[in-house]
């Protein structure tokens, strides 16, 4: 597990917050667990690279988000349940 002290070494980096995601989750890789995350770390490509790793991911995703495939937008012509 890592621990953010806040600091980088020489070089800016990108993606710690979901790197830290997938370190947390590598001892439960294969069993499925299921975990929810804050809307600032749920992604498509996240919740992919998990899933092939054998877990889920759970998250909010803002509507504005350009991730967020089209069939799952809201739709003015399709019923609301």
């Amino acid at each position: 597990m890592q621990v953010d002290n806040g600091k980088t070494v020489s070089k800016r980096e990108i993606s710690q917050g979901k790197q830290a995601i997938k370190d947390a989750e590598e001892p439960y890789f294969g069993s499925w667990r299921d975990d929810a995350v804050d809307n600032s770390l749920t992604s498509v490509a996240l919740a992919e690279q998990l899933l092939k790793q054998g877990t889920k991911l759970t998250g909010i995703m803002c509507s504005s988000t350009l991730e967020i495939p089209q069939e799952f937008l809201q739709h003015s012509k399709r019923e609301e349940y």
